[in-house]
């Protein structure tokens, strides 16, 4: 699981994965092993799903731990 996080000092964004800051560059080398695979990225909201219970199951939703 990571984050993306602005440094302005360093240029832009900088890449959070495991409590670990990354460069960019430094993402690529850490990946580069896996040279000529597909990949998926998936962007997702940092905030907590406000939606109620109710909703969710309305939508046919598993349920959500508390």
């Amino acid at each position: 699981m990571g984050r993306l996080i602005w440094d302005a000092d360093a240029g832009p964004f900088h890449v959070v994965v495991d409590g670990r800051a990354l460069s960019w560059h430094d993402l690529g080398e850490a990946l580069s092993s896996f040279e000529g695979f597909r990949f998926r990225l998936t962007i997702e909201d940092s905030m907590a799903d406000a939606r109620s219970e109710r909703v969710k199951a309305a939508l046919g939703e598993p349920d959500t731990p508390s």
